[in-house]
Order: C-alpha cells, then sequence, then structure tokens
C-alpha cells in the first residue's frame, strides 16, 4: 500500500508556466502508476486531498475509485473535542458540546490540542505587534 497525503500538491493540473522539474515529477508518477493499473505488482495506491479540483486529470483517471469524507457533525465534534480534552485542564465555563455546536468547519487536524495547557499561552503565542499606525 503507498498512501500519498495532500497528493494535489504534488500532482495538481499541469499548465503552462510550470517548472520543467515539476512536469517531470508528474510524468514520472504517471507511468509509475500506469505500471501499477497493469497488475503486475499487487499494489494499491490511495491519495489524499482537501481539493481534488486541483488534481491534474490524469491522475484522476488513474485513480478510479472516490470515497468522500465529509467533516464531522454537531455530535462527532462534540466526541472528537471531549477525547481531545481528557485529561486536560480547560475552562469549565465551554463545556465540548457547545464548542462542538459552535465550530462548523472545526476538525482535529486544524490543532492537535484546541488550546494550550493553562498557563502556556504566552510562550505558544507569538508576540502581538501592530499592523499600521493611526496618522
Amino acid at each position: 500500500i503507498i498512501f500519498i497525503d495532500e497528493i494535489d500538491s504534488v500532482l495538481s493540473a499541469r499548465r503552462g508556466d510550470e517548472h520543467d522539474a515539476s512536469r517531470r515529477l508528474k510524468t514520472e508518477f504517471l507511468s509509475a502508476f500506469d505500471g501499477v493499473a497493469s497488475g503486475a505488482a499487487h499494489l494499491l495506491v490511495l491519495g489524499a486531498t482537501n481539493r481534488p479540483w486541483d488534481l491534474d486529470e490524469a491522475v484522476v483517471r488513474r485513480l478510479p475509485k472516490r470515497i468522500y469524507v465529509a467533516l464531522p457533525g454537531a455530535e462527532g465534534r462534540r466526541a472528537l473535542l471531549e477525547g481531545m480534552l481528557r485529561g486536560q485542564r480547560a475552562d469549565p465555563g465551554i463545556p465540548a458540546v457547545v464548542a462542538g455546536t459552535q465550530a462548523p468547519t472545526w476538525r482535529p487536524c486544524a490543532r492537535r490540542r484546541p488550546w494550550p495547557p493553562s498557563g502556556s499561552w504566552a510562550a505558544a503565542s507569538p508576540p502581538c505587534r501592530p499592523i499600521a499606525s493611526a496618522a
């Protein structure tokens, strides 16, 4: 099994202004995919992307099966947050059930820890600086 995460970063649609090295890399991948598809090797290639529309059409043809994994619903987000917070000190004023329903696009990969442990926020956050000053 070969798993390629963020496959769109390597095998995006070809463009006229693309660097020659990128074009050659895609050609090599496509050639290797053809060898896998011939059935000579017992190999499974899996690619994951959040941007399937950016994939090169030749790649899409060579990876014929597609599985859509939707973002979790409110109950799923709540369960994920509760699991991530197990054993962590968190603000009791923000229960996971509320956070799960208030963040419709949140997913666990957005942050391994939804917030840093108490007392470490200053170390985890970059210093603030003004973007522009008023004249």
